[in-house]
């Protein structure tokens, strides 16, 4: 049922997770919180427990050696000092120790800044980190699963925000419409917002569709919209290079198609060329024949003409020549 309710919880389900993700960094945090420890235990067991920093050993009071006789001892005090919980005998025998020896407070100050301040600040630090990053992931993925919610119901707003545009109620979007609905300064801030996007990027994606179509719809203006605001990222530029692909693509088939074409007409040319040839070549046979007739026609003609002078000489040779006299009938 726990399990139930801290899942049913979103952020207490965030919270938890980040908690758990954060848990290996600790772990190596909280290593190397014992190693420093362990080091510094070693010292100040040789030093003070065996009385290696006094000058006068046998006159060292051994309240003053109790919190350090062995390692674990000493780590255990050292840890107590690191989170400001020692208690009041451990204080006085390293007030009382500092004050015998003015040079410990230096050794002091060295183990509060390396393991109070800096072991502290890199586990807040993984911790934080760890936090921050689980977050974000889960946000991501949260967003991920409304995404398509979240862009429905913004296309609806921006449609809904643009509706005083379509006058005509065509569903066309017209760029003087745009702009004298841009000129108020409460729906410049309106559209603004939510498009996210100033103002002029908005004309600019009017501009820049009206120069490839006449017809804008609503539909493609709002979709436009949608994604203007957005960062350029892998996503998109992965877009740009299928877009890319694509009018490559087609392209090269139309240039296929094109050159398919040019095949058939030039072989369509070549083949009324040969039934050309073939035409222009019988036409010069024909004429070469009727050439012959024409010349044998020609000559029959001339023939002609030369018997029908021949004849006319002979007419006009026997109208010429003096008729031979009559003799009158001898009847006696």
């Amino acid at each position: 049922r726990l399990a139930k309710l801290v899942k049913s919880v979103r952020p207490l389900y965030i919270l938890v997770v980040s908690v758990t993700a954060a848990v290996q960094g600790v772990v190596w945090v909280l290593v190397l919180t014992v190693v420093t420890l362990y080091a510094m235990g070693i010292l100040t067991t040789r030093l003070i427990g065996h009385k290696m920093i006094f000058e006068d050993p046998q006159a060292v009071d051994v309240s003053l050696i109790s919190p350090f006789k062995t390692v674990p001892d000493s780590m255990f005090t050292l840890f107590r000092v690191m989170s400001g919980a020692q208690s009041d005998s451990e204080s006085e025998a390293l007030d009382s120790i500092m004050s015998n020896i003015p040079t410990f407070k230096f050794a002091f100050v060295f183990f509060m800044v390396t393991s109070s301040w800096t072991l502290l600040s890199i586990l807040t630090a993984v911790v934080s980190e760890n936090m921050i990053s689980t977050t974000s992931v889960q946000e991501k993925e949260i967003q991920l699963m409304s995404e398509e919610e979240d862009r429905k119901r913004h296309v609806e707003d921006l449609k809904e925000l643009f509706q005083e545009i379509n006058v005509t109620g065509d569903g066309i979007v017209r760029e003087k419409d745009l702009v004298r609905f841009l000129k108020d300064t409460q729906n410049a801030q309106q559209t603004a917002k939510m498009c996210r996007v100033p103002v002029r990027h908005v004309q600019e994606v009017m501009k820049t569709l009206a120069i490839n179509s006449d017809v804008i719809h609503m539909e493609e203006f709002v979709e436009c919209l949608l994604d203007v605001g957005n960062p350029v990222t892998e996503k998109s530029t992965m877009r740009l290079e299928a877009l890319h692909l694509e009018t490559r693509s087609q392209a090269v088939r139309h240039s296929q198609i094109l050159e398919e074409q040019l095949d058939m007409m030039r072989q369509s040319m070549e083949d009324c060329h040969f039934e050309s040839q073939e035409r222009i070549s019988q036409i010069q046979q024909v004429s070469s024949i009727h050439g012959e007739a024409i010349a044998r026609l020609q000559g029959s003609v001339e023939v002609l003409h030369q018997k029908l002078d021949q004849v006319c000489q002979l007419l006009g040779a026997a109208h010429a020549s003096p008729s031979p006299p009559m003799h009158s009938p001898n009847y006696g």
